[in-house]
């Protein structure tokens, strides 16, 4: 059995990096999401554990919290965002601001 002692909060390895690669070369963005849902679904207690072993505090916190049944996150329409969402978010809407200023001057 593989231990991951060290907690992760975004670096994927470099076997992640290629099956995240592959996967975006033959399949929509859509596929890809329904197939995390899917494998995240399909896990049980054990390998969900495993998985939150794995992730960040934060993430696994939320993941967690969609998971169990009963979560005051399972019955909210909507998640807040992780801080690396935001950061995501901003700097989409930065280069997004970045480029009407551009195009107006």
């Amino acid at each position: 059995m593989v231990r991951h002692s060290q907690r992760r909060t975004s670096k994927p390895t470099q076997e992640e990096k290629r099956l995240l690669e592959g996967l975006s070369t033959a399949l929509s963005a859509e596929e890809v999401r329904g197939l995390l849902a899917a494998a995240v679904l399909a896990l049980d207690t054990a390998g969900r554990t495993r998985l939150y072993g794995r992730l960040g505090k934060e993430t696994s916190g939320i993941l967690r919290a969609l998971l169990e049944k009963g979560s005051t996150f399972q019955r909210m329409p909507a998640l807040g965002a992780s801080s690396q969402k935001i950061r995501e978010r901003w700097t989409k809407l930065w280069a997004d601001w970045s480029a009407a200023v551009d195009e107006a001057s």
